[in-house]
């Protein structure tokens, strides 16, 4: 019965009341209004806002592009010259960056969607409630409860979780609390359903021509549904939908029809209702400036969002309530809510942000984590003929990774690089005929090539940024009858638009391409990771909604961060002197470290050069094995006997190694060998002592392999067989 945490409360209803008694009519028209703010604007823009705040008296704020400094500081400035405190918000549907930089980015709903495990979108939403608390931000316009039915849809579409209304429920819900157990106010849009529409609300207003019946069963069972689950907000969109308002072109935003009779009355809804933004054309179009926010507020909307022409608007109000169009009852109760909303986020006070330490604790480890958690969860296998993935017998695939778009798939060819050599063969933007055939004839020397698409706008909904040429090109490697893995980091629907061809075994839906789906959709290629995702809407006969084949288990090392690991990434700094130390005081060129525990690896970096006068080392960097040996066998195994009481490093080699007995070798300190002081000889070239004869070199090597010279000791010279004998003795 509505949303109890919100308005069902003694203590803001006392503190509302309270505060209402000694409003002005300006006081109260303006704690109705929402005014939008651009922190990355102008000293005139900052002024302005700060004017309609203080002369105005506006309520509450709406946050658009910035960063969080800037947010924070004109935060501050705005809750200075606010008589009530401010209530601030933004539109959070991924978190802080679908409308600021320098800040993590969580999955897009429909990457959501995929997800079997709900507790990690309540913990998602908890997660972004603390990064807007942490900016003095109390309402999320989020999640979106539009089922999108329409893959042509150009404002929800990926944003939206499903096509599926009952998992857009399920998911909506468990963000819905994550955001108010943490006392941040979630509103569900776009009432009464923005999802099947092909019409931007931004530019048009969009006509959903369904019958009631219709409505009713799908585009209003969401909000239904989370109206009895307790969400605390609902916008309002603007559409033109006859079945619930008889007058023409009136947008749903300003019909009394739907906003009082619909939402607030037979669906019960007791919370807050906020129009979308009023100066969008879908509001505005048949309207005075100024006059879509009187109408708004006669609908029976609590919170006017982002209104043209602020003084207008609120000469409107004035005027009817001069003119018993709105009686002053009416107004007392629309700002008696929004007092009670105050309240309950902590606004009975002025609450400023502290600006320090800000970026660190908006980006921490323990956040990556999550969205790594989220993203791996929902990587969904929609194609694996012959079970190709996870990639097996590695030792007989020569793989090549065909780079449709060089510039936005680096960091999945680099993790794909990491478990097995592959050549990166790259594709010109507009490839030539001739480049082509050529491109072609090289990829035939392979037996598996690679490949990936790339959606870099979420809103290229028809051709999901995948150029003809790319699309033409996929088609053209059929005819080379290859294995070909392919990985989609786009929307869903992008699967329409991809050629259906023999060749492409296997299919990745990644849904979005970031940092974190390629490094993990590389990963799940070579089985570093498992695969539990499921399409969540429904794109064609092949691809179905649910579809997903799981990959259980993993079978190499995974990629990921200390903090999975309990590990504590800071801590691992002193890894860093230590080798950054070594380097400086030239006790070697350069090096790589890599920890794993528990299959996983958690710490992989290159320090220094190959050589000192070389270019530096690179996590590719290829070394010579000389040496290596030293720590990759020797010393690792001396750990492990150890640790099994098997060996005492302080004894001497011949107290374990019978061959050394009687030789000069029998007297070294273990401790002094692993440690590098036991005065050996270094590198010890034995081959030229066996070519400085001709004789010699003629009987004892070959420049060809073959059974009588197996052993390769130089580029293009091969030992006889018994020479290992030989050598070990001398050794």
């Amino acid at each position: 019965k509505g949303n109890t945490c919100v308005l069902n409360n003694y203590q803001a209803e006392r503190w509302a009341d309270s505060v209402l008694k000694t409003l002005t009519l300006d006081e109260k028209i303006g704690q109705l209004i929402m005014v939008d703010a651009h922190p990355q604007k102008d000293k005139k823009h900052w002024e302005q806002v700060g004017e309609y705040v203080s002369r105005y008296k506006v309520g509450g704020v709406i946050f658009f592009k910035s960063g969080p400094k800037q947010l924070a500081l004109m935060s501050n400035y705005l809750q200075a010259k606010a008589h009530i405190p401010l209530i601030m918000s933004i539109d959070g549907e991924w978190g802080l960056a679908m409308r600021m930089d320098s800040v993590l980015s969580f999955p897009i709903q429909m990457a959501l969607g995929a997800i079997k495990d709900n507790q990690l979108i309540y913990e998602m939403g908890k997660t972004i409630a603390q990064h807007l608390k942490r900016l003095g931000i109390q309402i999320n316009f989020a999640p979106v409860l539009d089922i999108n039915n329409n893959p042509l849809n150009p404002v929800i579409n990926i944003r939206s979780f499903s096509d599926n209304k009952k998992m857009v429920v399920e998911k909506a819900t468990y963000y819905m609390q994550g955001l108010q157990d943490e006392h941040v106010l979630a509103v569900g849009k776009h009432f009464p359903g923005h999802g099947d529409t092909q019409t931007d609300s931004h530019h048009d207003l969009p006509y959903l021509g369904f019958s009631r019946k219709r409505l009713d069963s799908l585009e209003l069972y969401p909000f239904k549904e989370l109206i009895k689950r307790g969400i605390g907000g609902i916008m309002v969109a603007h559409l033109d939908v006859p079945a619930l308002d008889p007058i023409n072109k009136r947008p749903t935003t300003l019909s009394h029809e739907v906003v009082t009779d619909l939402l607030r009355n037979e669906m019960g809804f007791e919370g807050i209702i906020f129009t979308d933004a009023l100066n969008m054309k879908g509001a505005t179009k048949y309207f005075k400036p100024g006059e879509a926010a009187l109408k708004a507020l006669l609908a029976g909307n609590d919170i006017l969002l982002y209104p043209e022409e602020i003084p207008w608007a609120i000469q409107y109000i004035k005027e009817a309530i001069s003119d018993s169009i709105l009686c002053p009852e009416e107004l007392d109760e629309h700002v008696k809510k929004v007092l009670k909303l105050k309240y309950w986020t902590g606004l009975d006070h002025c609450r400023y942000v502290d600006t320090t330490h800000l970026y660190q604790d908006l980006n921490n480890a323990k956040d990556l984590l999550l969205i790594r958690k989220l993203t791996e969860q929902s990587l969904t296998v929609v194609k694996n003929d012959n079970q190709i993935l996870p990639l097996q017998k590695l030792d007989t695939l020569k793989i090549a990774f065909l780079n449709l778009e060089p510039k936005n798939a680096k960091v999945f060819y680099d993790y794909l690089s990491f478990y097995a050599p592959i050549d990166i063969i790259n594709v010109a933007e507009k490839p030539t005929i001739q480049q082509i055939n050529q491109l072609l004839d090289t990829l035939k020397n392979y037996n598996l090539i690679i490949t990936s698409l790339h959606q870099t706008n979420r809103y290229a909904f028809r051709t999901f940024n995948f150029s003809n040429e790319s699309l033409n090109l996929l088609k053209e490697l059929d005819k080379l009858n290859k294995k070909i893995i392919l990985a989609l980091f786009a929307s869903p629907y992008s699967l329409r638009i991809v050629p259906e061809i023999k060749s492409i075994q296997s299919i990745i839906m990644s849904y979005e391409s970031n940092s974190v789906t390629q490094e993990l959709t590389a990963q799940l290629v070579f089985g570093g990771i498992a695969a539990y995702g499921k399409l969540p809407v429904s794109v064609s006969a092949n691809y179905p909604i649910y579809k997903g084949f799981d990959i259980a288990k993993p079978i190499r090392l995974k990629y990921t961060i200390p903090e999975e690991l309990g590990i504590n990434a800071q801590k691992l700094a002193k890894a860093d002197s230590i080798i950054n130390r070594a380097i400086l005081l030239e006790a070697f060129p350069g090096c790589q470290v890599l920890v794993a525990k528990d299959g996983k690896i958690f710490y992989h970096k290159a320090f220094g050069k190959l050589f000192y006068d070389s270019i530096p080392n690179t996590l590719q960097t290829l070394y010579d094995i000389a040496s290596v040996t030293k720590i990759a066998a020797t010393t690792l195994a001396t750990m492990a006997l150890y640790d099994q009481d098997k060996i005492d490093i302080h004894k001497e080699v011949g107290d374990y190694l019978k061959m050394a007995l009687n030789t000069d070798k029998e007297h070294l300190s273990i401790s002094d060998i692993l440690s590098h002081q036991a005065r050996l000889t270094a590198w010890i070239p034995f081959y030229k002592t066996m070519i400085s004869d001709s004789i010699k070199k003629k009987n004892y090597f070959s420049n060809q392999y073959s059974n009588e010279f197996p052993y390769e000791v130089a580029e293009n010279l091969y030992a006889q067989k018994g020479m290992k004998d030989t050598i070990y003795q001398r050794i």
